[in-house]
């Protein structure tokens, strides 16, 4: 890693560590203030966000981290305005889908069909939001990056915690929290638009086509994240007590800190790889390499667990003391995230995302298993 690479790796490292601390610091204050039963319907509904977002996306930002380096300004411009009527489709094809089915919905999950409109919703805020940090990064605004990561994460901690204890007193704070947020960066997102790429030929080209013959195959992989984080959840919660779901759920929430740092160097790290790629500088990443980066993880994961039983004690006893015994499982399943997220890299230059799809279909094999193991829990 070069002086620049490291540069830019502390600048994400603040934004998404900065941003995301804000939150977990606030996070056991509205956990205690929401109790169990509230916190687990707040962690159904998330999933719901994570689902829609999974079928919106498609993972379109990783079409835009190669298209930028095979296209001209003018095919990357349509690219992104394709991609954008994509996810607007799927958006309203999805909320028709709901009002259909608004009575299975509001029976298994205990909400109104309002509140799913609303995850939609949440989730369309989602897709800008990617798209914007993907921008971000592959115009070399690092530090604009580490800001709007930040203030995205930080801001709607600080509002949930607000209209938490505030005004609400209930799950659905994180709704308000979320679409206040939402639409000041969508703003900002316009605002960017406009100053670096220029408001002319965004829809000089149609791209459907190249979009879906990308994406297409990574159907599978979009669903990764909500298959990590969610859909344990949206299985779970028509079956076990919300109070139980709910410690469940904090255990996931916890865990996911251990991420943070893996996900701003690999922030850093694959646009470099891509830039030497189209330098013809083919880096072949060894079996040494890839044992270093696993062994790292693995430290971190080590010593985070341990982390996250002090503060579980200090901070959730009473109503969450079952909570630590998720840990453990939740642990080994976000190291194996990151095996997965390593070894995909090189695939994606490439363009060989029909083994991806490959891969991510052995990923929501050993998933299933966790989650059964996490169900036993239970």
């Amino acid at each position: 890693m070069d002086r620049l690479q490291l540069i830019n790796f502390f600048k994400v490292l603040f934004g998404s560590v900065g941003g995301k601390l804000a939150g977990f610091i606030a996070l056991p204050i509205v956990a205690g203030y929401l109790g169990p039963e509230k916190f687990g319907l707040l962690s159904v509904w998330s999933s719901l966000v994570a689902l829609v977002f999974s079928l919106m996306s498609i993972r379109f930002s990783e079409f835009l981290m190669v298209d930028y380096f095979k296209t001209d300004l003018k095919g990357f411009k349509s690219s992104i305005s394709s991609g954008f009527i994509i996810s607007l489709g799927i958006c309203g094809f999805l909320i028709l889908l709901a009002a259909i089915f608004s009575d299975y919905i509001e029976n298994w999950f205990g909400f109104d069909i309002w509140w799913i409109y609303a995850g939609i919703g949440a989730a369309f805020f989602n897709w800008f939001y990617q798209v914007f940090l993907a921008l971000a990064r592959l115009l070399n605004k690092m530090t604009l990056y580490s800001i709007i990561d930040f203030f995205n994460h930080a801001l709607t901690g600080f509002l949930t915690l607000f209209f938490v204890v505030m005004i609400f007193n209930d799950w659905f704070s994180r709704v308000y929290a979320i679409y206040v947020v939402g639409i000041i960066l969508m703003g900002v997102y316009i605002f960017f638009l406009r100053k670096n790429l220029g408001l002319n030929d965004w829809f000089a080209e149609k791209k459907y086509r190249e979009v879906f013959s990308f994406c297409g195959p990574l159907i599978l992989h979009s669903f990764v994240p909500f298959v990590r984080l969610g859909l344990d959840k949206v299985l779970l919660v028509g079956v076990v007590s919300a109070v139980d779901l709910g410690e469940y759920s904090l255990a996931i929430t916890l865990g996911s800190s251990y991420s943070l740092i893996t996900m701003s160097l690999m922030s850093v790290i694959q646009p470099s790889w891509y830039r030497n790629y189209e330098k013809n500088n083919i880096i072949l990443i060894s079996v040494k390499q890839y044992f270093v980066y696993t062994l790292g993880y693995l430290s971190i994961i080590f010593l985070g667990y341990f982390v996250l039983r002090v503060i579980l004690i200090a901070f959730f006893s009473g109503e969450y003391e079952s909570t630590i015994d998720y840990l453990p499982i939740i642990s080994l399943n976000l190291l194996f995230f990151f095996i997965y997220r390593l070894l995909n890299i090189p695939l994606f230059y490439a363009q060989k995302t029909r083994s991806v799809g490959l891969g991510v279909g052995l990923f929501l094999l050993v998933q299933i298993v966790f989650m059964i193991s996490g169900v036993q829990f239970l």
